[in-house]
């Protein structure tokens, strides 16, 4: 069976095929030349409405050059995004951001280009389990106490934020009770990333949506993405690629005061599930004229929002986003929208510096942190007894060897008796790895010294079983990401080094204190 990642890392032609920029090796060139004629009018608009939500935030001359240099005709963008997450959620957040500051600041540098890095700020997504909770460590997570079923953007925030920010002034500084789940996002990555220039753009505003109100309408009325994703999907399955996202007839949602509902049609007559209100299609496209801020796209129409209201280059994601972006070729070709580069986003595992010098010096890698604590014990124990392990596996090749001599001597014969030796050599083979391990074992119980400070110190790099970038947000790391910042960026310099194994980022001890 194919493997996605790999075949997109190694330019494979068929899956190139779903990716019209190219994979591996995209064609930056074509990629800004297909966004030389972008809307002027939706550029003023966009500028306009991004300076308008940066007016409650702290000065800052290095967006304010960004916002400056996005108002210019030939300046783009390179995108990013993901829900806003308590406190800036898991880290692969902050790689996110990371990764698309560096790709313009690349690009800009390559192609003699103007690049601004823009976060796509996902509020409208309505998955509260999985954006208001943040893990400190890995055994002590915090979760705002109430629930909500709406768009996570437009959450308020009560009076309780204050017992979760754990006194950390950043995060006490940004989610202040009164401000919106998503005002509160904006501002910590101001904070942490206004000194690169980054823009924050939240598109569940009502001037933005305006722009893209015809293709909502032409949604409402064709209906036609449901039959190009399907069609792009079987072809992609039928190459034994998985599909990672499901069309639906109308990929729109209605949103209201208390809800994200997924908008149906029967008929003539539309409805939103959960939602009491009917249209009739003169009414349903009335009320997108009157108020498109109640629509909202799914994730077969947002990316194609985003790069409607973007002059954009590329997009960076994790890796199960690169793959739904192959599914979405048809919708961009039918609503005649330029479809970017799509890139995987970088991959860290930081680490403090003298807690990696002591797992190498115990002869270990960092593949050897995702091997399970049993078999860590074992291999340690077996260094541990390494003279006698050896002269126990030594006396048992000895007596395979014995075993194989006697069945080729079956052979000549008596070839069923033969096979009954060679069967009871390998019974005795089986038996004799077992009886290793259960030594093994049972000396790493005997001693636990010999073990035990390796597995505590996995556990404090990244326990088995966790992802570190899927599990701590930033402040788990340090008070103050400034220096862990410029840590990442130094390693993202190249984009060919982004959706490989995770980074080994070190860290000094002072920026984890």
């Amino acid at each position: 069976m194919p493997d996605f990642k790999s075949d997109f890392l190694d330019a494979d032609p068929a899956l190139e095929a779903f990716f019209p920029r190219g994979t591996a090796l995209p064609d930056w060139a074509e990629a800004i030349k297909a966004r030389a004629g972008f809307s002027a009018d939706i550029r003023t608009q966009l500028v306009a409405d991004l300076r308008a939500e940066y007016t409650a935030l702290p000065a800052s001359a290095e967006v304010a050059a960004s916002l400056d240099a996005l108002a210019l005709p030939d300046t783009l963008v390179v995108t990013t995004g993901q829900q806003p997450g308590l406190f800036g959620g898991p880290l692969y957040t902050l790689h996110k951001t990371v990764s698309v500051i560096a790709l313009a600041q690349w690009l800009s540098r390559t192609y003699g280009v103007r690049v601004v890095p823009v976060f796509w700020m996902a509020s409208e997504d309505h998955d509260w389990a999985e954006v208001n909770q943040a893990a400190f460590s890995y055994t002590h997570t915090v979760s705002y106490p109430a629930p909500w079923q709406g768009a996570v953007g437009r959450f308020v925030l009560g009076d309780v934020i204050s017992d979760l920010t754990q006194g950390n002034a950043l995060l006490a500084d940004s989610y202040i009770p009164g401000r919106t789940w998503a005002d509160a996002f904006r501002a910590l990555w101001h904070r942490l990333f206004a000194e690169h220039g980054l823009l924050v753009l939240d598109a569940d505003r009502p001037a933005l949506k305006r722009i893209v109100a015809p293709l909502f309408a032409r949604e409402l009325t064709e209906r036609a993405a449901e039959a190009l994703v399907t069609e792009r999907t079987a072809r992609l399955t039928a190459l034994g690629y998985p599909s990672q996202i499901l069309p639906r007839p109308i990929n729109l949602f209605y949103l209201t005061a208390t809800g994200r509902h997924r908008i149906t049609v029967s008929g003539g007559t539309f409805g939103a599930e959960g939602y009491q209100q009917q249209w009739t299609q003169a009414e349903i496209l009335a009320e997108l004229d009157a108020h498109p801020e109640r629509f909202s796209p799914n994730v077969v129409l947002r990316p194609v929002f985003q790069e409607s209201i973007l002059p954009n280059v590329a997009y960076l994601g994790g890796w199960a986003e690169v793959a739904y972006w192959a599914q979405l070729g048809g919708v961009f070709e039918h609503y005649q929208v330029p479809f970017p580069v799509v890139y995987p986003r970088m991959q860290a595992l930081i680490a403090l510096q003298a807690e990696w010098a002591d797992w190498q010096a115990r002869g270990l890698t960092q593949g050897d942190l995702t091997t399970a604590p049993h078999l860590l014990r074992r291999r340690i124990a077996s260094t541990h007894v390494h003279p006698e392990a050896e002269a126990l596996r030594a006396t048992a090749s000895r007596i395979a060897d014995e075993f194989s001599q006697l069945a080729e001597r079956f052979d000549t014969l008596d070839g069923g008796q033969a096979r009954n030796v060679r069967g009871q050599a390998a019974r005795n083979d089986a038996f004799f790895a077992r009886l290793e391990q259960k030594l093994l074992d049972r000396l790493a119980r005997r001693h636990p010294e010999w073990a035990e400070p390796t597995l505590h110190l996995q556990e404090r790099i990244q326990p088995y079983g966790a992802v570190q970038e899927r599990v701590l947000t930033w402040a788990a790391l340090t008070p103050d990401p400034s220096a862990l910042i410029r840590a990442l960026l130094d390693r993202a310099q190249d984009p060919k080094h982004f959706g490989r194994i995770g980074e080994l980022v070190l860290l000094p001890p002072s920026v984890m204190s």
